[in-house]
């Protein structure tokens, strides 16, 4: 009990310390120190319940990225965050970066729970040495208050022909910013419970196992070239345990700490994967009936922009005919007034 009580007094000391702790970051927001420091013996960690590199293995099945964000929502799937501490797991976004390289296009990460309330998450930016490879390299780089410092990843799949990498790098005037966040969700979004971390973890294992992904140490900022908009944004009120969480998170964790109850699994033999490979099935079919009924009404509109010029045009020459008809008329005229002024004119002499 005495070994207890001390471990807690030292743990307590130690929490209370960052907020007294120097600013180490670059962002605007003020981080504690690094997560070294930190005991993960308690809690509830928000980088243990959103394996970003098991998030990057669904790169490979997604065609763009509103397929990538069904799959990161999807049920009994890789996302058990619960940062707002209600039980539920977020609803994470997705928004494609509007800046722009020749070679390098990303994807911003993040819960959103009010118009100016986020949380980045991560980046993931795909680069290629040349506009028509197949594939690209990927960088995935995990928010620093999540995962602490140098969360970085990489992996080289320009050899592999990748849908959703191909969709980034085509020529599109839209960029992808998801209409979702926390209580406006999709039409067949489902809101389901937080599991336990070990649950968690063993059906990301069986069920999700990673690409050929690296950890890497140092950031990748001397490569990329482009910047996520939502780069640095925090939300203040975070119920779940930070690596690096700012002052007002620390702050508002201490004030109100929330006792979590997670739902009771059941195994019914259902594999996962077999559950939303039939929802996306689903989805692309609603998708490309969309692009057909938008391909239809492109062709309609063209075919009636072709018939209103098809019909200016008759009707420009109907014009020009009747001018062209109008002067050989007074041309007549003039023909018949003269001929007429000569015969009298022969008459008179």
């Amino acid at each position: 009990m005495r070994l207890i009580g001390l471990s807690l007094a030292i743990f307590t000391v130690s929490f209370l310390g960052w907020a007294c702790g120097p600013n180490n970051s670059e962002s605007t927001a003020e981080l504690s120190p690094n997560e070294d420091v930190i005991s993960a013996e308690t809690g509830y960690w928000a980088k243990e319940n959103f394996d970003l590199p098991a998030a990057a293995a669904l790169l490979e099945r997604a065609e763009d990225a509103e397929e990538f964000e069904f799959l990161i929502n999807s049920e009994d799937g890789i996302n058990n965050l619960d940062l707002n501490g209600d039980g539920y797991v977020d609803y994470i976004s997705v928004a494609e970066f509007d800046d722009r390289y020749d070679n390098q296009r990303g994807f911003a990460l993040f819960d959103k729970f009010g118009p100016d309330e986020i949380q980045e998450i991560a980046r993931i930016v795909f680069e290629r040495d040349v506009r028509d490879n197949q594939g690209a390299r990927v960088y995935l780089s995990g928010n620093e208050q999540i995962y602490g410092d140098n969360y970085n990843y990489e992996t080289n799949w320009l050899d592999t022909s990748l849908a959703i990498a191909n969709w980034l790098f085509n020529d599109r005037d839209d960029v992808y910013e998801s209409p979702y966040y926390y209580d406006n969700y999709p039409s067949d979004y489902t809101v389901y419970r937080v599991v336990e971390p070990p649950v968690y973890r063993t059906r990301v294992q069986k069920y999700y196992p990673h690409p050929v992904f690296v950890r890497v140490d140092q950031p990748f900022d001397d490569r990329i070239k482009i910047k996520s908009k939502y780069k640095g944004k925090h939300y203040d009120k975070i119920y779940a345990r930070m690596a690096r969480p700012t002052r007002e998170q620390i702050e508002f964790y201490e004030k109100y700490p929330v006792s979590r109850e997670y739902v009771k699994i059941v195994d019914d033999g259902r594999n996962s994967r077999d559950l939303w490979e039939g929802r996306i099935e689903k989805r692309r079919e609603k998708r490309n009936d969309r692009r057909d009924d938008r391909i239809d009404r492109k062709e309609d509109k063209r075919e009636m922009k072709d018939k209103e010029k098809y019909e200016k045009r008759l009707e420009k020459q109907e014009r020009k005919e009747d001018k062209i008809e109008r002067k050989d008329k007074r041309q007549e005229r003039r023909d018949d007034r003269s001929s007429k002024g000569k015969k009298e004119k022969g008459k008179d002499n």
